[in-house]
């Protein structure tokens, strides 16, 4: 006789010391989230203590024992009056004499048993069985290779065995679900009952329903007890989860509303909630963390989760890859409450009909739409997609997710939470430096991971020190900078006072942006460069750059310009993108005359120029509209050639003027710095700086002169004999008319 509470498979040992998990709370709850963490505790520990007084219920079992084995003959009866009503039948379907058919009946008789299958589970599809012969019940496991919604839990069922083969099973409704037949050989030949069988014993089975209800009536107590017992085990588990679950979306950082938007709509979700979404779009720049939040989902969620790619859905063929989508949805229907989660979802559900959607990409969408669809029919099953680039998203399937949450780079507190983190994860237990975290302003949850790795590195095998996070963080941003000249510094540019001050200011506001918006502070958001000096302005612009530590961007017109119309305006979409997802950063336009020519202007541009201008000034009026800190930044020798609505975009102009005396000399002071020369520098660009008085000489003049002088004392050295002969002087620095010193002239 078998112990339901020790051999039920819904008794996974149940552990009384629950409240052990309890925390010890503060009085006061600090955020909203720690409150909803708090209130599902609560929720839970309250639905365990009311599941262990029900499931305390002494008098379910000894009720259906005593059914089992004093009242549970009626199925030997039921055997009988089968058998014997089968001979008509059998001896119709043969078509032979009666002794033949009383053969089979004998045999029949002694080999054939019916036992009362009640349905207790559904997924997996379990039985209580009970019979005469056993004087107990027993347990089994479905045998039925599908159909499980056809048997109704807590009903009785008659099923027939010959031997340890299972006949068939009569359902309720006096139908009857048939596996295997009846064979009786007779002088080496074999004749099959068909269906004979179970439909005499289902119209026989008629007689017997008091019985069956009686059955039914006594195992519900011990049903109830069992369902009890299995959800305070799930509820005991879910105590553990809770905790489980809260500690890692502790490491998911976004701002808490979007949290308990996610945690409160799962939770509908797995409870079939008819409220619960059908989709999730979570889109956002690379990096913020749209992949963990899934794989958190994964974790926390009580539910089957199947992680996609591109690499997982797109088949060769045409066709196949529409047959994969329905395996994944046939998986998830077979797996309710389910979860598909398509990472980098663009390159699956490109839209169709777009230059970058091929045929089977369009397959994919096709194959995907009507299964998704069909959810309305098939609850329990959610799409979680993560993007970049939802501009390239198919409609209709953007139109099917009905939730979508923008994940955006981290803030500040975020970005010292997440170097913090990742820091500890490296087994490193100091603290991370108050000043390094203006330092990662516009940085992803993947670049200070980066930063945590690389300070590690150069630290090892000491403990990182502020400096090692100063250099890992220049590293960092060095990557995005690949288009800076590096040599560009505050020192190097032959700026009149007034004007480097104004590019010092805008450079200090932009790189603690943050901070000094929450000041109420105005942080600039363009600036025009004008003025003859090209290289001036260029230098400018790399300079403020490499001082700000922010991402920059420096697109050119091959870098904008298309062969076809309609990818022109995309490259330009695309530019700006890239900035506002590396916000905040730095947008340099250089020559936009020649970028943006004034479209008024007769024969001023091409079509596809056009097409470079409007773009250019849609993307500029939507950046003055977003939160993200992009700043733009123009640069033009003409500003009178550029078009209009472009250059209303622009805030502010400054004037960088070609350079005077002072400047002059600032700047070959810069560039002959580190160099050999034999004459005194001071000295030396002074006199060089008078000399070029009035010649109308720009930054990039300048930087030639320099550059000449050097070939000329190469050359030199070559001839006397090598480079310990090398070493630039006065005399080879010549004018357009012919040498500035006179010959010998040192001072």
């Amino acid at each position: 006789m078998n112990n339901p509470l020790m051999t039920s498979p819904f008794n996974s040992e149940i552990d009384p010391s629950y409240n052990d998990l309890t925390v010890v709370e503060s009085g006061e709850l600090a955020t909203a989230l720690d409150q909803y963490w708090q209130t599902r505790k609560a929720a839970c520990r309250e639905r365990v203590e009311r599941l262990k007084l029900l499931a305390a219920n002494s008098e379910a079992e000894p009720k259906w024992l005593t059914f089992c084995s004093h009242r549970t003959g009626f199925l030997q009866r039921l055997q009988k009056a089968g058998v014997k009503a089968s001979g008509g039948p059998l001896q119709e379907l043969w078509n032979r004499d009666a002794g033949l058919v009383r053969d089979a009946r004998r045999a029949l008789q002694n080999e054939i048993t019916a036992e009362l299958w009640i349905p207790y589970q559904r997924s997996p599809l379990k039985f209580v069985c009970a019979s005469p012969w056993a004087g107990g019940y027993k347990v089994r496991a479905s045998t039925f290779p599908a159909g499980h919604e056809r048997f109704e839990l807590g009903k009785a069922y008659v099923t027939a065995f010959l031997g340890e083969t299972c006949l068939f099973t009569i359902v309720p409704s006096g139908n009857y679900v048939t596996l295997n037949t009846f064979e009786f050989v007779k002088d080496g030949v074999a004749w099959s009952s068909g269906e004979v069988l179970p439909k005499v014993f289902a119209q026989t089975l008629v007689e017997f329903q008091v019985d069956l209800r009686d059955a039914e009536r006594s195992f519900a107590p011990l049903c109830a007890l069992w369902n009890e017992i299995a959800q305070l085990a799930r509820e005991t588990a879910n105590l553990d989860r809770v905790d489980r679950s809260a500690r890692e979306w502790r490491k998911v950082h976004i701002p808490d509303e979007q949290k308990l938007d996610i945690l409160r709509r799962m939770e509908l979700f797995e409870a079939g909630d008819p409220a619960a979404p059908r989709g999730l779009l979570l889109q956002g720049p690379s990096g913020t963390g749209k992949t963990l939040i899934a794989r958190t989902l994964a974790n926390t969620a009580s539910c089957d989760f199947q992680k996609l790619s591109l690499a997982d859905i797109k088949e060769r063929d045409l066709g196949a890859s529409g047959q994969r989508v329905r395996e994944i949805w046939n998986h998830a229907r077979s797996h309710r409450p389910a979860i598909i989660f398509i990472d980098e979802c663009d390159g699956v559900f490109g839209r169709r009909g777009a230059a970058e959607t091929d045929v089977i990409a369009s397959d994919i969408v096709q194959a995907f739409l009507p299964e998704w669809d069909g959810i309305e029919q098939t609850p329990g099953i959610m799409v979680i997609c993560a993007t970049n680039r939802r501009d390239m998203l198919d409609d209709a399937i953007l139109s099917r997710f009905g939730w979508e949450i923008e994940i955006s780079l981290p803030g500040a507190s975020d970005r010292r939470d997440i170097l913090q983190q990742e820091i500890q994860m490296l087994g490193i237990t100091s603290e991370v430096p108050e000043d390094i975290v203006p330092l990662t302003q516009g940085m992803s949850g993947r670049d200070l991971r980066s930063i945590a790795s690389t300070a590690r590195s150069l630290a090892h095998p000491g403990t990182p020190e502020r400096e090692h996070f100063l250099a890992a963080t220049s590293t960092a941003r060095k990557r995005t900078n690949v288009q800076v000249d590096q040599t560009a510094k505050w020192e190097t540019l032959a700026l009149e006072t007034a004007y480097l001050d104004r590019l010092k200011l805008i450079c200090m506001l932009l790189r603690d942006a943050e901070k000094w918006e929450m000041q109420g502070i105005a942080v600039p958001k363009s600036l025009l460069l004008i003025g003859p000096d090209a290289g001036g302005k260029r230098r400018a612009a790399h300079a403020l750059g490499n001082e700000s530590g922010l991402a920059f961007f420096s697109p050119t017109m091959a870098d904008l310009k298309a062969n076809f119309s309609g990818q022109s305006g995309n490259r330009v979409k695309m530019i700006f993108e890239r900035a506002c997802s590396s916000s905040p950063s730095i947008l340099f336009l250089d020559r936009l005359d020649l970028i943006a020519p004034n479209r008024n202007l007769v024969n001023a541009s091409d079509p596809l120029t056009n097409e470079i201008v409007g773009q250019l000034a849609q993307e500029c009026e939507r950046l003055r509209g977003t939160a993200c800190h992009v700043f733009l930044l123009g640069a033009s020798s003409s500003p009178d050639q550029i078009d209009a609505e472009v250059l209303s975009c622009f805030d502010e102009r400054m004037l960088i003027p070609l350079p005077n005396l002072d400047a002059r000399m600032k700047l070959l002071t810069g560039l002959l710095t580190g160099k050999r020369v034999n004459f005194p520098l001071d000295d030396g660009t002074l006199l060089l700086a008078q000399l070029t008085e009035h010649k109308g000489l720009a930054t990039n003049d300048l930087e030639t002169w320099v550059q000449s002088a050097e070939q000329k004392a190469l050359l030199r050295a070559l001839q006397n004999g090598g480079p310990e002969h090398y070493s630039i002087s006065l005399d080879d620095f010549d004018a357009p008319g012919g040498a500035i010193m006179g010959r010998g002239g040192v001072l």
